[in-house]
């Protein structure tokens, strides 16, 4: 009998989740987890991007290829420009680069430091919490804003985590501190030196068509256009963008699995099957180069 195409081979168009958190950073489920969560919704394309660790890479990997899903690599990067935040989501990259693991660990340790300068303030506002308070939701190897609100609700300060932010933790409340300052051009070039692509996350959260286009200029490989958070407006902007600057035009839900719209966004913000053979075949090259350099 002859063998079955592979969807993508065939061009249509694959179901994908390249956006999505594990407990590794402010995630709810195990990567396990989330690689059989991703089976039941019928994903054949996931990749893990957890906010400064790749620690539930390998854990993910290894469900992915148990369960018969294609992964690719990922991370959610930080980077801190002129006391505001962005992230940008690294794709297909070779997770033991060294130069690239220890960018992710010193940001790490920037987000600990970050994260005592924001209690400090929450106590000044009158929202006392200690530490320990924090870390006993920051089971991963990333601490961030989400398990701060996770214990601001936990004691009682807030009932949601969104009140958190609102009231404390957003960019422009009064807790608010940006982690150190950290350009995006050093990210993007830390990235392509692992073999991976860099790709800017939600900029309609956070930045400019400006900043974007400098970014470009700078080697950025791509932008999500799709995300829960950008409005029709944004995903035609960007989508503009793509095409006109011919970098990869990307989505995702930016699943997390402890908010009452995750499970709703699940899988639901795909990309083409031309951006999904690219992440995979540059994740099989710096897989070979790896072990070429082994």
């Amino acid at each position: 009998m002859a063998t079955r195409p592979h969807p993508l081979q065939l061009g249509f168009e694959p179901r994908t989740e390249v956006h999505c958190h594990s407990r590794n950073s402010d995630g709810y489920l195990e990567p396990a987890a989330l690689v059989a969560k991703a089976v039941d919704a019928g994903i054949e394309v996931l990749s893990l991007t957890d906010h400064d660790t790749t620690g539930g890479v390998n854990e993910c990997s290894a469900a992915c290829v148990e369960r018969g899903i294609r992964f690719v690599p990922g991370c959610e990067c930080t980077v801190s420009e002129d006391g505001r935040e962005h992230h940008l989501l690294a794709y297909a990259f070779d997770v033991h680069n060294a130069a690239f693991q220890d960018y992710l660990a010193h940001t790490r340790g920037q987000r600990v430091r970050r994260c005592e300068a924001i209690l400090a303030k929450l106590a000044a506002l009158g929202a006392v919490l200690q530490m320990e308070d924090v870390l006993r939701f920051a089971e991963g190897q990333s601490v961030v804003r989400p398990h701060i609100a996770a214990a601001l609700r936990d004691k009682g300060y807030v009932q949601t985590n969104q009140e958190a932010f609102e009231r404390f933790l957003a960019n422009d409340a009064p807790a608010y501190v940006p982690i150190e300052e950290q350009r995006a051009e050093e990210a993007i070039e830390i990235i392509h030196a692992a073999c991976g692509l860099a790709v800017f996350a939600h900029p309609g959260l956070t930045t400019t068509q400006k900043r974007v286009v400098e970014l470009i200029d700078a080697g950025l490989d791509g932008i999500e256009v799709r995300h829960p958070s950008h409005t029709r407006s944004h995903q035609r902007l960007y989508h503009k963008l793509c095409k006109e600057y011919k970098v990869l035009e990307t989505g995702g839900s930016d699943f997390h699995g402890n908010r009452f719209y995750d499970d709703m966004h699940f899988g639901r913000y795909n990309v083409s099957a031309d951006v999904a053979e690219r992440l995979l075949d540059c994740t099989a090259k710096a897989q070979e180069k790896h072990v070429q350099t082994r």
